[in-house]
């Protein structure tokens, strides 16, 4: 009996699109396991998005790139969904796993923290499921793991340890309109974007490779980059700061 996979990528844009794409490609050839992925993405592309984001029509994020996927991939389901999360749909997308025969995995590629925590508190009442949140500035940027499992976390949520997520200053897209999103959007880099979705990507590969063991990722808990200095510097927290 096969593992089913199911994949929720909040995001579409810079990382998230990147992600999609090569989270599907290799889903497409792992004979153990059934994928469903599902894209979330209420924004739109434009013409200024196109020298870091890759799309081969304008249109919803979300809807444009699961096209593309679906082209490509027909060992794997796909759902898009061309609309912001926020907390009056997010139980419709987020989904719960049993841990065993049904891994629930969120990848976060989000660009504010209101939805980050958003999120993390909606994944604290549920029983299994793995987040691995992703973000840059210019040149610099981090993932972090988090593991919920058996309705306990495994590793620290994102709110315990980034005070920006457990106090976000900004807003959620939904919140805004077009002129506010437009004044809010934050210069970014190509490959400070590709950075970050290869540590994603790394990331899932860890956990597919110890599903029957997560707690051997607990004190792989973040990692940070720096293009400036070409590095990326694994962070661990000792058990005693992991959250119950």
């Amino acid at each position: 009996m096969k593992t089913k996979l199911k994949i929720v990528i909040v995001g579409v844009g810079g990382v998230g699109g990147r992600l999609l794409l090569e989270v599907a490609r290799f889903c497409q050839y792992q004979s153990g396991f059934e994928t469903q992925i599902t894209a979330i993405d209420g924004d739109s592309f434009e013409i200024k998005n196109a020298d870091r984001q890759f799309f081969a029509q304008m249109g919803n994020k979300a809807a444009v790139k699961i096209d593309e996927c679906v082209a490509l991939f027909d060992r794997v389901s796909f759902t898009p969904v061309a609309e912001f999360l926020k907390p009056d749909n997010i139980e419709f997308y987020i989904e719960d796993g049993d841990g065993s025969k049904e891994i629930s995995i969120v990848f976060v590629c989000v660009d504010n923290h209101v939805t980050r925590r958003l999120i993390d508190e909606f994944v604290g009442t549920l029983q299994n499921v793995v987040l691995i949140n992703g973000g840059n500035k210019l040149v610099d940027g981090n993932v972090q793991i988090c593991i919920r499992q058996n309705g306990q976390w495994l590793t620290e949520t994102m709110s315990s340890v980034h005070r920006e997520v457990a106090e976000p200053k900004d807003k959620s897209p939904h919140q805004m309109s077009c002129e506010e999103m437009a004044k809010t959007s934050e210069p970014q880099l190509s490959f400070a974007n590709l950075m970050v979705t290869a540590l994603m990507c790394a990331a899932f590969y860890d956990v597919l490779q110890n599903l029957g063991d997560l707690d051997k990722m607990v004190e792989i808990a973040e990692a940070f980059f720096d293009l400036t200095q070409m590095s990326v510097v694994p962070y661990s927290r000792p058990a005693a700061n992991i959250a119950g």
